[in-house]
């Protein structure tokens, strides 16, 4: 095996994230990924990005989110060396979170998403896709809902599988993604060839 200079890391709603840049991401939802005992899967991103889903399908949401006599809570997220993401609640208010927006993604299709929107990715299966970054934010830190009877998971180990693990479920998810997409995202962006070529 060729080396690459990149580690995997697991995040806590299921799913591997290997950065081949600063842009470029690949993202693998597997059944076999160990994931947060309390589900927090609405989110925002600090970034507007690009995705093509190339294995699988993935369910993408959009919520409005507002103040309110909601179920929720926000929070916001704090990046820990070597540990999952750690979640601090913002304020004591309640929140409102509406689903305005669903689309199923087969593998081949694209879709863009503007940073400070909440959102949820909802994989069917082994699923990836290949996020590039176009815009950053620094208005905010990534926030996140959690409902307001439970206390998120910040005791979640990302390091329940070694990297060889995880390595194995990437090459699987690349094994079966769809050639012909692959071929078209590697010459959009040439760094993803590298992490086929590590295979």
């Amino acid at each position: 095996m060729k080396r690459l200079d990149i580690e995997p890391r697991v995040h806590g709603n299921g799913l591997i994230q290997i950065d081949l840049d600063r842009r470029v991401r690949v993202n693998v939802w597997s059944p076999l990924v160990p994931r947060q005992t309390i589900s927090t899967p609405i989110h925002d991103h600090t970034f507007d990005f690009e995705s093509t889903v190339i294995c699988g399908t993935l369910i993408h949401k959009e919520y409005s989110v507002g103040k309110g006599d909601g179920e929720y809570q926000m929070y916001v997220s704090r990046p820990r060396v070597g540990e999952d993401t750690l979640l601090i609640r913002e304020t004591d208010s309640k929140y409102v979170a509406m689903l305005a927006r669903q689309i199923v993604l087969a593998e081949g299709d694209q879709y863009s998403f503007r940073a400070g929107t909440f959102h949820e990715s909802v994989p069917s299966g082994l699923t990836a896709t290949v996020m590039k970054k176009t815009a950053v934010s620094v208005r905010h830190a990534s926030r996140v809902l959690c409902l307001s009877s439970v206390e998120p998971d910040n005791a979640f180990n990302r390091h329940a599988f070694t990297s060889a693990d995880l390595w194995e479920v990437v090459r699987e998810a690349l094994l079966e993604a769809n050639k012909d997409v692959l071929d078209s995202v590697c010459s959009r962006l040439p760094i993803v060839k590298s992490l086929i070529e590590f295979f």
